[in-house]
């Protein structure tokens, strides 16, 4: 009896440490994928300013032509 406990207590102990790894595993991945998130949260706000920089200066050049007209 003493040896299946033992047994048991093992193979419970194994099983542990298998899911320890598993939950390390998956927090690394976690992380990575909040650093890309954050990545192209970053890109998008680049890109917006951008395509506002771009159109503010769309806008300056129509007034100028306007203004020559």
């Amino acid at each position: 009896a003493w040896s299946r406990s033992k047994d048991k207590s093992m193979t419970l102990e194994a099983s542990i440490r298998t899911l320890e790894a598993q939950v390390r595993t998956l927090q690394t991945q976690h992380e990575r994928m909040e650093w890309q998130r954050q990545d192209v949260g970053d890109l998008v706000t680049k890109a917006f300013g951008r395509i506002h920089a771009l159109e503010a200066r769309d806008r300056a050049r129509l007034d100028d032509l306007e203004d020559t007209s």
